[in-house]
């Protein structure tokens, strides 16, 4: 081989230094023209000063990078808050839910108690067009179609109370006058309903005078049917409710009186509401001033009406006396103790959803239970959420995270779901993840909340929504019928 010979020279064996190539310079005195970074490598590749080394930042959403995905539409990966659902959407997902569980609806804020509560003005309905099978409805409604729905037999509300009024009183622990709870449990049976209560230092309802409160809140409020005989209002005793009380101020149900004997050293007292007699006699006052023949009509109706108060004072004494109480928390698969009442845990109810063994039921305690941490124990009561606790809104909705954290694989189902009976529509919801009736409100709510697209089905016609998924329009007619939603 010539060793003057410029050609390149074949590489040896096993060499792994690669030979310089004819022709180039060397590059070795380049490293002095830029600076050196002194974390950088000193064998590696110098890099420029003015070339960038990091990736441009992200601003606000991938469409705003010019890529393939970027032609995506932003708010479809957007999170939706609960501002973004017309109020439509939230009372369809609320007839879903048992009476329990709207009453800690009521709590989480005051958009969710305006849409519940009959005393708080509703609001607007949405400006949308495009909502065309779901209205705004009453709030009373709403009750009622949960208990009609849920607790089967359950007593309507009596004369001029609503749904939530109805179930302030039956789910309270507390003197509606000084607060004070139940101080022990007490036993509403047809074996001895003479200590039922409430005593003077305990709570109970007292069904005919329509009010929950303790003994002595109670005693300066009564009037005894002797003192009003002799009263210039006796002739409105007739259109009073009246309850039958002893010497210790213990309620006793008319109906178990009639069922059972009373002992013979207990002395029962008929006792009317203070408070009822002074609307009645306010009443009288303005139909005398209508003239006589007014007021002899109203005479005629009043003691129909007093008939009808205490018959609907007796459904619920009759209710309360034969387990009312007990049955709900068993129906509702509630496990909780009322006060006044013995609730035992689900046991082999009948559901419209099949319990699976795999659903792990979801623990809504925390570690704390003050009212001012947002958080309202199981073993509280409607009405004490509704006057004390106050749920923040993001443990609402970190309880329902914990029951349903699959996030990213909320199908919607295809099967048609007819509409007429709410019962049916639980019974056709996804059986596939195991959910119960009284989960079921926060399951379609935390998947609203998280879907953006089916919020898109929800208030978007269907050809609008099927451009936009670039899904078949018959497949988005499955998917509303397979939400349950509309």
């Amino acid at each position: 081989m010539d060793l003057g010979d410029d050609s390149v020279p074949a590489p040896l064996p096993g060499s792994r230094k690669r030979l310089r190539s004819p022709g180039l310079g060397n590059n070795s005195s380049s490293f002095e023209s830029f600076p050196l970074r002194l974390d950088h490598h000193p064998t590696g590749v110098p890099r420029p000063v003015d070339i960038k080394r990091k990736r441009p930042r992200l601003s606000g959403s991938i469409g705003a990078v010019d890529s393939p995905m970027g032609s995506k539409d932003d708010s479809m990966r957007s999170l939706l808050t609960l501002m973004d659902l017309p109020p439509e959407i939230l009372q369809y997902v609320f007839t879903f839910a048992d009476p329990i569980t709207l009453g800690r609806l009521i709590c989480v804020n005051r958009t969710f108690r305006s849409l519940l509560d009959p005393t708080c003005p509703l609001p607007p309905k949405s400006a949308s067009s495009k909502i065309k099978h779901l209205s705004i409805q009453k709030q009373d409604s709403i009750w009622t179609n949960s208990r009609k729905t849920f607790l089967h037999g359950f007593p309507k509300p009596m004369d001029a109370m609503t749904e939530l009024d109805m179930w302030r009183l039956v789910r309270g622990h507390s003197c509606q006058y000084c607060g004070k709870r139940a101080t022990q449990q007490l036993s509403y049976s047809t074996s001895n309903p003479w200590n039922a209560g409430p005593g003077l230092d305990n709570v109970r309802s007292i069904w005919p005078f329509r009010v929950r409160s303790c003994g002595r809140c109670l005693q300066p409020r009564l009037v005894k049917d002797t003192e009003l005989a002799f009263s210039s209002s006796s002739a409105l005793r007739s259109g009073l409710p009246f309850a039958i009380m002893t010497q210790d101020m213990n309620y006793i149900p008319s109906s178990a009186i009639q069922q059972k004997t009373p002992p013979p050293h207990l002395e029962l007292i008929k006792y009317y509401f203070r408070p009822q007699l002074e609307e009645l006699e306010k009443r009288f006052h303005r139909v005398e001033a209508l003239g006589a023949a007014t007021l002899g009509e109203w005479k005629k109706g009043l003691e129909a009406a007093g008939r009808e108060r205490n018959a609907d004072a007796t459904r619920f004494e009759q209710w309360e006396l034969h387990g009312g109480f007990s049955r709900i928390s068993m129906t509702l698969g509630h496990n909780e103790t009322a006060g006044g009442a013995n609730l035992g845990p689900l046991s082999g109810q009948e559901h419209p959803l099949p319990k699976i063994d795999r659903m792990q039921q979801i623990d809504w305690r925390s570690g704390a239970g003050t009212p001012s941490s947002g958080y309202v124990a199981l073993e509280s009561s409607i009405s004490g959420s509704i006057s004390g606790g106050r749920h923040r809104q993001s443990y609402f909705f970190s309880c329902m995270r914990q029951t349903f954290p699959e996030t990213r694989s909320f199908g919607i189902r295809t099967n048609p779901v007819p509409t007429q009976n709410p019962s049916t529509q639980l019974a056709s919801c996804p059986r596939s993840r195991g959910l119960t009736h009284p989960e079921l409100p926060k399951y379609f709510l935390f998947r609203i909340l998280r879907a953006k697209p089916l919020f898109d089905i929800l208030v978007q016609e269907p050809n609008v929504v099927s451009r936009k998924q670039k899904l078949p329009e018959q497949n988005v007619a499955k998917r509303l019928r397979g939400a349950a939603l509309l």
